[in-house]
This record gives structure tokens, sequence and C-alpha cells, in this order.
């Protein structure tokens, strides 16, 4: 369960902060008030491609964070609730710039029970700068299974 988000940055959005609880939750509004923003957040959060339109006039960067709850294994549950398969393997990528950060945040996914992590810290692996991963798989369709 996603139990917080915190956008900075995002379009119109300069610094929101929510804490979600169990149950059902409902985002009203006025027209332009900024309820498809949080759905671009939640777009960016789970891996949508984002581009620079979306940073804030005058900002150097957006961010999207979100704290999810239960783990690997709610995960599988939802899967399989919905008559999904429970792919194996699933990794877990993660960016950012502070080393005691990613390395907690690591830790957690390692015990969420991910296949693999994905450290990315602004420096591009050799399977990435060579086009053997991500996003530049796109290019080559015809070599993913």
């Amino acid at each position: 369960m996603l139990s917080s988000l915190r956008i900075q940055n995002l379009a119109l959005v300069e610094d929101l902060a929510l804490d979600f609880q169990a149950g059902f939750t409902v985002l009203t509004g006025e027209t332009g008030a900024g309820k498809s923003l949080l759905v671009d957040a939640l777009s960016l959060l789970v891996g949508a491609r984002g581009d620079g339109d979306l940073v804030r006039v005058d900002s150097e960067r957006a961010v999207v964070e979100g704290v999810v709850e239960e783990g690997f294994e709610s995960w599988q549950a939802f899967l399989e609730a919905r008559g999904l398969p429970a792919e194996q393997p699933v990794v877990l990528q993660l960016g950012g710039s502070v080393p005691s950060v990613l390395a907690e945040a690591a830790r957690i996914g390692e015990d969420w029970g991910y296949s693999a992590i994905n450290l990315n810290v602004g420096c591009p692996s050799d399977r990435v700068q060579g086009g053997n991963f991500g996003a530049c798989l796109m290019a080559t369709p015809h070599v993913v299974a």
C-alpha cells in the first residue's frame, strides 16, 4: 500500500506531502486544481517516462517520492488476485545521489525479496551504455523475450 507521496517541483506543485491510510481515498477539486498532477506523479513513481516539461519553472528538477508498505509479497498477492502471473525476476531500480539513502533503500528491497536491485547514481553502467538495459531495449524489441 502506498502510505505517503511527496512531490516537489512538478509542474505547478512546489512541495506537497500526502499521507494515506488504509481504505478508500478520494481526490476532489475544481478544474485546474491539480488532480491530474497527482496521477502524473503516481505514474512517474511506477516508472513512466517523464520529460523536462514536467519540471516546475525556475527549478532544476522535479522529485516524486513514495513510501510503499508491505512490499513484494503484497505485490504478488495483488497480481494473483487479478489473475495475472507473478513475474520473475522482479527488479527494483533505485536512483539517487546519497549513498546512505541508497544503501538503506537497497537493504529494504532485499528484505522484500526483489530478485535484483539496480542502483542508478547518474553514471550509466556498461550495460546501459551498450544499449542492453531498460529503455534502450525498446529500440530493439526483437531481442526481448
